[in-house]
């Protein structure tokens, strides 16, 4: 980067010193042109959104449409429930099948599409994909984002600096020419790239946006349901969302009035369980939707709601908080580091093996991995013994033997 910084400097140098003396004496006005001129030119453009991660395509299964996405001798296939190869270990990266019935691959470096037979429907010649939706799914190649159909069919052109999910509501986030917009699924531009900043939209139909550090939200028609006058907005959940002015935190419901007045350091969205995380003097409290805090106690971190529970930290010590302000399971030495999945936390002992337990904190799975997964949806979940993962079951029976270099 220094060395790129260096040529755009010598470039510079070179151009004025090639400029004849009469120039810089009598041509001032041609002087700023060309400096302007050359900052357009030189200044680097913003990079390019990040691809989707592999997370993005993980839904709450081990096994999706039967199969499981496993890495053995550096390469990844699919195995069924009983542990038999149905797709060979011969891609680069593999993920898990989505409702279609079609999974993202990897091969020499490109990405495309393979059916539960393991034939590639949609030839490995992307740089990055993501997700079907409306039955399409963004694709970059040649630098740019643009859309192919379930056949692999270019329906919108690759044209964007980055190309979203489409909602439910048929519309996807774009960047075109450095701003942020949204299109429907014939690519049509819905609401005019002009936002420094945009997300997805919600189920509500609200999509938050920002532009001039400023933040707000958009309907579907991309109209300011909620003027972007705030310092920081996050997403709706229960009905209210976190919001910055004046240097604090509070919520606003979706008229865009405070209903929880700023006066926190930091807040966090509310869960599905109607409780959220809030800082004050540098330590995490929650509050529910009134804006009452459940508890007294401040922590020294404090995870999310989720399923009813949430990992906490006080004094050194990790316990699990119910949302009525109570304890599940009381302080103590145990590690939780992942929320209540399907009921079960995965806990680390004072020996650093992993094992699973209730929310009553009654012992699952022994402590006996060296690494491990939340429960998934199915009943499985990923565990790791002598460097290798495997599944497991609620009941603690190893139902595919710890023998792979990874699995989603």
């Amino acid at each position: 980067m220094a060395n790129k910084r260096s040529q755009k400097k010598q470039v510079k140098q070179n151009i004025f010193q090639r400029i004849p003396l009469p120039y810089w004496i009598g041509g001032g006005v041609l002087l700023v042109a060309l400096i302007v001129l050359l900052v357009v030119l030189l200044v680097p453009k913003k990079e390019d959104a990040p691809p989707a991660t592999a997370g993005s395509f993980q839904e709450n299964l081990m096994f999706s449409h039967g199969l499981v996405a496993v890495k053995r001798d550096g390469k990844w296939g699919y195995l069924n429930q009983a542990g038999e190869w149905v797709i060979p270990a011969k891609y680069e990266n593999a993920e898990a099948f989505q409702e279609n019935g079609l999974a993202a691959v990897q091969k020499d470096g490109k990405w495309g599409y393979i059916n539960e037979k393991g034939e590639e429907t949609i030839s490995c010649m992307y740089a990055y994909v993501d997700k079907f939706s409306h039955g399409l799914a963004p694709v970059q190649i040649g630098g740019r984002w643009g859309y192919i159909n379930e056949n692999g069919m270019n329906i919108i052109p690759s044209k964007y600096e980055y190309a979203g999910v489409f909602s439910d509501n048929g519309l996807a986030l774009i960047r075109y020419n450095g701003f942020y917009g949204y299109i429907n699924t014939e690519g049509v531009e819905v609401i005019t790239p002009t936002y420094d900043s945009g997300a997805a939209f919600t189920a509500s139909n609200m999509a938050l946006v920002s532009k001039n550090g400023l933040y707000g939200y958009l309907d579907d028609a991309g109209n300011a349901t909620i003027p972007l006058n705030f310092d920081y907005l996050g997403p709706f959940v229960s009905g209210l969302a976190p919001a910055k002015q004046g240097g604090s935190f509070g919520y606003i419901d979706n008229t865009g009035n405070f209903v929880i007045q700023p006066q926190y350091e930091h807040a966090d969205a509310f869960s599905a369980d109607g409780v959220a995380v809030v800082t004050v003097s540098g330590k995490y409290a929650y509050i529910n939707t009134a804006g009452e805090t459940i508890t007294s106690e401040l922590f020294q971190s404090a995870g999310a709601f989720q399923n009813g529970f949430a990992v906490v930290k006080k004094d050194g010590k990790q316990g699990v908080l119910k949302k009525d302000g109570t304890y599940a399971i009381p302080l103590g030495d145990y590690v939780f580091p992942k929320p209540v999945s399907e009921g079960v936390l995965v806990y680390k002992d004072s020996s650093g093996l992993f094992g699973y337990m209730d929310t009553s904190g009654n012992i699952l799975i022994s402590a006996q991995f060296s690494a491990a997964e939340s429960f998934r949806k199915d009943g499985f979940a990923a565990v790791k013994m002598d460097e290798k993962w495997g599944l497991a079951d609620k009941n603690g029976k190893i139902t595919l033997s710890p023998q792979y270099e990874d699995i989603k």
